[in-house]
């Protein structure tokens, strides 16, 4: 239990960490609302993904993937 919740901890840092460095580098004073609220939902998610049991690992990537679909298919329309 314990060394599950430590690895689902890490796992979620390691995520967060990854999706923003590909969200990239912006000064507090360039974001838009739009990317302060992605960044709580990704936040969010991260937070889940470290309380959440092992076997729903993969749901949360699978939805963080969605995400950055949709971030991707938004800005391109932008």
């Amino acid at each position: 239990m314990i060394l599950e919740t430590i690895v689902m901890a890490v796992s979620s840092i390691i995520v967060l960490c990854i999706t923003v460095k590909l969200w990239g580098n912006k000064e507090i004073k360039h974001l838009t609302l739009y990317d302060y609220v992605i960044g709580i939902t990704f936040c969010l998610i991260a937070a889940k993904m470290a309380t959440g049991p092992l076997d729903q690992f993969a749901v949360m990537l699978s939805i963080i993937a969605i995400y950055w679909i949709a971030i991707l298919i938004i800005r391109k329309r932008t």
